[in-house]
């Protein structure tokens, strides 16, 4: 079982979730400093992440960067990602 949680995130070593709480601070401050609602803002952000400019080393900042990567192409291309 599972010795550490952030949220829904469950990890089972102090490492894994180190990285967790680092990655959840990243997505912090960028929700709290960038309108990610802006589509050119979304994509140049998910551009930083997608080439290693801001990265993320645990499954929270994989979930974000997956999530916002579906978000930036549906805004993008006025598709709908399921």
């Amino acid at each position: 079982m599972a010795a550490y949680k952030i949220g829904n995130f469950t990890f089972d070593t102090e490492e894994e979730y180190a990285r967790g709480l680092e990655d959840a601070k990243k997505i912090e401050k960028i929700q709290s400093t960038v309108d990610l609602n802006e589509p050119e803002t979304a994509l140049r952000l998910y551009w930083l992440i997608r080439t290693g400019k801001i990265k993320f080393g645990s499954k929270v900042g994989k979930k974000f960067f997956l999530g916002r990567g579906r978000r930036t192409a549906a805004e993008r291309f006025s598709v709908r990602c399921v």
